[in-house]
């Protein structure tokens, strides 16, 4: 019924206000139009954007504002009986944004032609009340990488980790809000990006990285908004290959195809299409490798058989004799039809292996391949001034995921599939030439799977079927997924090319978890606007979701009692905000007030400790932002803006839901969620001034402060009774964010050099930097008091807190007359260089001494600078009716090694300081046999036998003497420590896994446009 009071409330007030505006697909273009010489106004002349029913007509002051004009490049008119028409091409609606076009109208004179004028945008935004870039398609194509989220990193306020995150001055990964079509798609369990659009499908790109307007939510640090393309009168066609065949094995293996067509629908007027999809596969990422390179199985160096006799096997014991050969945990050999079977598969299975040195240079296991679909269908209806859109995508993201622990059974390591799907309808009509209103239907879903594949399976696998994640079925209702049976990870196997029993480099078995999740939503949004004035431009819009959240998660599916989670709710959101933006001739003010709502619906027990306490079922939540911007445009060319506002945040539901059923008794240290969280707040300041020096060349200066209450966090709880613990989700994390950006513009024109450079400073300090700090360095107890061990709370460097950020991107562009002619061609005509360099100061991490103890402050220390150089260079050239372009990539060209994670005891990448003396390793002198002697006192199997030891490695057995003594062991794990030590991805390491950026990789593509 709440919901339904809310519905209620939010009609009265769009009754009330008469205006709603659409978030971000469509934006405002307005001016005036004046007698050219006297500078007079022209009331009733009519502008137009052709090709378009938008147009407006200039009131007495010679004023006219169109809105509702989708994201484009346009064609504007003016015309006024008695005067020459004046044309303006090259004309940008930008979203959310207005574009000023001013006209000068001439008396019209007998055989002069009419005037077409190619418009110039101004470098600086008036009506943007914050930071706001936005880039086109064409921009996100002509950098390396040539995709949004690549495009977004070079953002001033943006910081790109290691892992490929984003944060965003200073605030958690989770804090942006992404939008594709005005729908948002995060992924509302996890709360990252949930899907990703094709790049031939983007039409424009908005960042705000602070201070947006209230018509943006579920957002504390910035929202990113994707506009797609449309259909248009005329057929286009795009396509584009890129793949690093070329390198060989030097290579990872690149290949992607991607392109779009759209166009009108024959036989059927005003019916535009427009489909595109892109499909990209790679076997694995280049990594800077060890000195003595990667080991990979060698088949012809495997010992079949040699030891199977007494293979250890997790939970196997077999013995038909009654002799006591419990030690081996094994089997003897005999004719018993079951061991025979039982040998076989060991054999199979768990036989020592043979090594070779890699011929290729990648990570294995790394694999990936996607594809992404879209599609919109837009039919308009011109005489009812209204359009109606169909759109659609579907993403598949699916890799194989790197662990060294199982470098040497890579059978073990676990793969994930993640997929997307949306479909949503949008109707937006025109009411007079002041008011439209938008509809919009909408479903959303995110599926995710985590697991070991079905290998059979793969062997027949489709490339654009998925993974076959293992089954999760229990068919003897054991606790023990069936597919996992005996798949315990086993490191007690000297089966690794050192032939050193290590704990770190698994032998056999399969990784630990299992997860399933799927995430979904039904959404219906109204939006209205109306310009009420020449000033005042309303804004109000609602929306609600029901919502479905499941998960199903085991880390032991091997075991009867696992950690493990099940769970499925449905909850409810809703959302309505209003805002006036008054748009003076020299001030522009963005006033809004936004509302969220939130019931998790999901009840809970009143005491974890005790599962018939009862249950209980949380409030639903309201949160209040008021927003405020304000710009000032001193002249055409400088823009001051300030900005204020309360951001709210509703927690991820995960953090609402996890192991609300889980027997935090019989399993400890379990994770619970909490259902009465309450939404984390930041409140942001922001002032900022722009200004363009030149025809072609702006600067910008942004500085911002913000306050962060109610972050998630984390904290231990403790039954007095039991003595059982577990740790919950808490508002106890706080945040302070305080920074500079400068930016500095050069656009085309003038000569061939264009660019932007920017250079972004912050300090971002908090309690916490992610929910799961306190659950991974402070939970237990305090050997010093025995009381509960506690977080500090002080203000520590976040881990993503980025002191020094410059991304310079140059671009040089030559036109068809560049360059010297070879004959009657030109080889450097119409060649195109973008170089970026991205430049940064290392990320915060801790100390610690050999016991894990953190020495000095923490997160007191700071990785290295890092320094990468990208270059894309293009030649564009016709054929016949078809434009092409040869394109090729380089990432790290100077191929730096840039240090992202150092191991916390020494502070560097290669050494964690953990190596121990061979008298601390290997204190006694035994040595290890080839066999074993094993005696046998009765039945007929008495007698002395000659049994295959299983901790000896002729790996590490150097002079082949049959016994590994003390120095070959040591010897032996001293190769197996720097192997572990210098793998690219150890989890050791801090704030990366990672010890270095990716080495210098190449690319190259060729596309076409019609």
């Amino acid at each position: 019924m709440k919901l339904v009071r809310l519905f209620i409330a939010a009609a009265v007030c769009l009754a009330l206000t008469g205006a709603i505006a659409l978030a971000g697909t469509t934006g405002k273009i307005a001016g005036t139009v004046r007698e050219d010489g006297t500078n007079e106004p022209l009331p009733g002349a009519v502008v137009t954007i052709l090709g378009t029913t938008l147009g407006a007509n200039t009131d007495l002051d010679g004023r006219y504002m169109i809105i509702n004009v989708p994201v484009g490049t346009y064609s504007v008119q003016a015309k006024m009986m008695g005067f020459e028409t004046v044309t303006f091409t090259n004309v940008k609606s930008i979203m959310d944004l207005t574009t000023t076009i001013n006209f000068k109208l001439r008396t019209r004179v007998i055989d002069r032609p009419d005037v077409e004028i190619v418009a110039t945008r101004k470098m600086v935004i008036a009506d943007a009340t914050a930071k706001t870039t936005v880039m086109t398609s064409n921009d996100i194509m002509a950098i390396p990488g040539g995709n949004a989220n690549a495009a977004v990193g070079q953002t001033a306020g943006v910081v790109t980790q290691a892992n490929g995150t984003q944060n965003v001055r200073g605030g958690r990964s989770d804090e942006m809000a992404y939008f594709i079509d005005n729908v948002v798609v995060n992924d509302p369990l996890q709360g990252l990006v949930g899907a990703q659009i094709n790049t031939g499908a983007i039409q424009e790109v908005m960042v705000i990285t602070g201070g947006f307007n209230a018509e943006y939510g579920e957002a504390m640090s910035g929202v990113v908004n994707v506009v797609t393309k449309e259909g248009g009168k005329d057929l286009s066609l795009y396509g584009r290959y890129t793949t690093d065949f070329f390198l060989g094995d030097n290579g990872q293996g690149y290949n992607r195809i991607d392109g779009s067509v759209g166009g009108p629908v024959p036989l059927v007027p005003n019916l535009f299409y427009f489909f595109s999809g892109e499909y990209t596969n790679r076997e694995g990422p280049l990594s800077f490798m060890p000195p003595n390179g990667y080991y990979v199985h060698d088949p012809s160096k495997d010992i079949k058989g040699y030891w199977a006799d007494t293979l250890r096997v997790n939970g196997a014991d077999y013995d038909t004799s009654s002799l006591d050969l419990d030690h081996y945990n094994g089997w003897m050999d005999s004719s018993d039809a079951v061991w025979a079977a039982e040998k076989a598969r060991r054999m199979e299975y768990y036989t020592l292996r043979g090594w070779k040195l890699s011929e290729k240079n990648y990570l294995p296991h790394r694999e990936y391949n996607s594809y992404r679909i879209q599609g919109k269908l837009t039919y308009k209806i011109d005489p009812w001034k209204a359009k109606f859109s169909l759109g659609s995508f579907a993403n598949r993201d699916q890799n194989g995921a790197y662990g060294y622990t199982y470098k040497y059974n890579i059978t073990g390591l676990p793969y994930q599939v993640t997929k997307a799907f949306q479909l949503n309808g949008t109707w937006r009509q025109q009411i007079g030439t002041k008011t439209f209103y938008t509809l919009i239907a909408n479903y959303f879903d995110t599926k995710y799977q985590y697991g070991n594949i079905d290998t059979v399976y793969e062997k027949t696998r489709k490339f654009w079927q998925d993974y076959r994640i293992l089954s999760d079925d229990d068919l003897n209702y054991d606790g023990i997924y069936d597919a996992y049976l005996d798949q315990q990870p086993s490191y007690e196997l000297p089966d690794n090319p050192w032939g050193f029993t290590s704990t770190s480099l698994y032998a056999r078995g399969l990784n630990r978890s299992w997860e399933r999740t799927e995430a979904s939503y039904n959404a219906l949004k109204l939006d209205l606007t109306s310009q009420v004035n020449k000033i005042n431009q309303v804004q109000t819009g609602l929306e609600a979701k029901q919502h479905r959240c499941y998960r199903k998660y085991n880390s032991l599916p091997w075991d009867a009692d696992p950690f493990k989670d099940q769970y499925l709710f449905r909850p409810r959101t809703a959302a309505w905000y209003l805002q006036d933006k008054l748009e003076f001739e020299n001030f522009i003010i963005n006033a809004g007030l936004r509302v969220d709502y939130l019931n998790s619906r999901a009840q809970y027990q009143k005491n974890q400790f005790y599962v018939d306490s009862g249950y209980v079922y949380p409030e639903a939540k309201w949160q209040i932002s008021p927003r405020l911007g304000i710009s000032h445009p001193v002249t055409e060319r400088t823009v001051f803006h300030l900005s204020y506002g309360h951001f709210f945040q509703q927690p991820q539901f995960q953090y609402l839901f996890e192991s609300l059923g889980a027997d935090v008794v019989r399993r400890g240290n379990s994770i619970v969620g909490n259902p009465e969280l309450e939404a984390q707040k930041n409140i942001a300041y922001e002032a900022g001034v722009a200004h363009q020096l030149g025809d072609n060349l702006a600067i910008d200066l942004t500085i911002y402060y913000k306050d962060i209450f109610n972050l998630l966090g984390g904290a231990s709880v403790n039954d007095s009774v039991s003595g059982a613990e577990y740790y919950g989700y808490t508002n106890g994390d706080y945040g302070n964010v305080r920074g500079f950006e400068i930016s500095v513009q050069k656009r085309p024109g003038g000569g061939v050099f264009s660019g932007r450079t920017s250079y972004s400073f912050q300090i971002a300090k908090g309690s916490a930097s992610d929910p799961f700090e306190a659950y991974n360095n402070w939970r237990g107890t305090d050997p010093a008091t025995g009381l509960q061990l506690q977080p500090p709370r002080v203000d520590n460097n976040l881990t993503f807190d980025q002191r020094h950020t410059f991304a310079v991107s140059t671009n040089f562009d030559f036109d068809k007359s560049f360059g010297p002619k070879i004959g009657s061609v030109r080889p450097l005509a119409n060649v195109a260089v973008n170089i970026q360099n991205n430049i940064g100061s290392g990320f915060p991490y801790s100390r610690t001494d050999t016991r894990g103890k953190v020495i000095g402050d923490y997160n007191g220390f700071r990785t290295p600078w890092t320094w990468t150089t990208d270059l894309l260079a293009s030649k564009a050239f016709t054929v016949s009716k078809f434009d092409f372009s040869l394109n090729f990539e380089m990432f790290n060209v100077f191929n730096r090694k840039n240090v992202q994670g150092v191991f916390p005891v020494t502070g560097k990448e290669d050494n964690n300081g953990l190596l121990l003396t061979i008298d601390q390793a290997f204190p006694g002198t035994d040595s290890i046999s080839r066999y074993n002697t094993v005696t046998v006192d009765t039945g007929n199997l008495a007698g002395s036998y000659q049994v295959p030891n299983p901790y000896y490695s002729p790996n590490a057995d150097l002079n082949g003497s049959g016994a590994i003594d003390r120095y070959e062991k040591y010897i032996a794990y001293k190769l197996a420590w720097v192997d572990i030590v210098n793998d690219p991805i150890n989890g050791s390491r801090s704030p990366s896994s990672r010890n270095y950026d990716a080495p210098r990789t190449m690319r190259l593509s060729l596309s076409l446009n019609f």
